[in-house]
């Protein structure tokens, strides 16, 4: 019983354990969070942006009528 070896599992990428069974979560590096950041931050400012021109255009049209 002592010569029995214990199966091995060549696990498929982002699993882990001895029958692959753990789900490794991916990880991101500070840049990317970085960057993730700016695009939140731009695409806000052009949210803005463009709720101003609508209301700006709505004051408009119920001005000339």
């Amino acid at each position: 019983m002592a010569d029995l070896r214990e199966p091995v599992c060549m696990c498929n990428k982002g699993y882990d354990g001895e029958r692959c069974g753990i789900l490794l979560l991916p990880t991101t590096n500070k840049e990317d969070s970085g960057r993730a950041e700016v695009v939140q931050t731009v695409l806000v400012v052009i949210a803005v942006v463009l709720s101003c021109v609508s209301c700006l255009a709505i004051l408009l049209m119920a001005c000339t009528q």
